[in-house]
């Protein structure tokens, strides 16, 4: 149910992938932002190597593209963060509107297009 004085519009989507999206309009919003939540935590970590899901988001959002990643949300009033929980990590950012498209599209390359480095 909504409020009446509620201007959102929600919608919720299930993408052909399966990737369930749940997407909320707000006309006043200065910023847009995008989360993405896998169904992973530290439960799952194995029970002799602690923390490999906490590890995995670091070196997702730790590649060599982050320095140009955090310039562009710095240039676009933005910030970005992820966290893990006991069965979920979320990664999550915020833009001004005029920069979402280009803000998401970087986004969902940490996603798309990981970039392990070789760190010897």
């Amino acid at each position: 149910m909504k409020s009446i004085y509620d201007r959102r519009d929600y919608k919720y989507i299930v993408l052909p992938n399966n990737m369930k999206c749940f997407l909320i309009s707000d006309p006043v919003s200065e910023k847009s932002a995008a989360s993405l939540q896998v169904q992973v935590g530290c439960l799952q970590d194995p029970k002799d190597c602690s923390g490999v899901a906490k590890l995995l988001s670091s070196v997702l959002m730790n590649d060599s593209k982050h320095q140009s990643y955090d310039e562009f949300l710095l240039r676009n009033g933005g910030k970005s963060n992820s966290y893990t929980s006991l069965d979920t990590t979320n990664f999550h950012f915020e833009v001004f509107n005029q920069g979402f498209d280009e803000g998401l599209h970087r986004f969902s390359e940490f996603f798309s297009k990981p970039k392990f480095k070789n760190t010897k």
